[in-house]
């Protein structure tokens, strides 16, 4: 099984992090860091359910936090 790179940015904004994947159009948000990495799972899960099922890659999630001007 090929492993597939997905890299997301993650911003905190308003009290959520929200993170964006740059190589598919997936966009989740949480309300801590680790709720956002549990959805960021299901996400990537349920966007590519059938390629994973069929073993054709196997997910690599990896995270950018990215600062606001602000911080």
């Amino acid at each position: 099984m090929k492993s597939k790179k997905l890299r997301f940015d993650v911003f905190f904004e308003s009290g959520w992090y929200t993170a964006s994947c740059l190589d598919a159009f997936i966009v989740t948000q949480g309300k801590t860091f680790k709720v956002l990495e549990m959805n960021i799972r299901e996400a990537v899960e349920l966007h590519f359910a059938d390629e994973i099922k069929k073993k054709l890659f196997n997910p690599v999630i990896s995270l950018k936090y990215v600062l606001s001007a602000n911080a």
